[in-house]
């Protein structure tokens, strides 16, 4: 789902590198490794590119409090992994 300043995240998978991470349900992913994201084309475009190994820096917001986190992909994983 979008939001006017990033990517609000409307479920986890379980177990999923983003779950791993910390992400939860409702956060908004305001950027990832430094670029903005402006809709979840964005998000699924740069999920598109990661490979075997790769890490994110994401940062993003719940409620009101920002943070950051990383976020590894041990493997290719299609958007709905994520």
């Amino acid at each position: 789902m979008e939001n006017s300043k990033g990517v609000k995240i409307t479920s986890v998978t379980e177990n999923s590198p983003a779950a791993l991470a910390g992400i939860k349900k409702d956060d908004v992913i305001l950027s990832v490794n430094g670029k903005s994201l402006t809709d979840i084309n964005d998000l699924r475009k740069m999920l598109n590119e990661t490979k075997e190994g790769d890490k994110w820096k994401v940062d993003y917001e719940r409620g009101n409090k920002k943070s950051s986190t990383e976020v590894v992909f041990p493997k290719k994983l299609k958007t709905a992994e994520l």
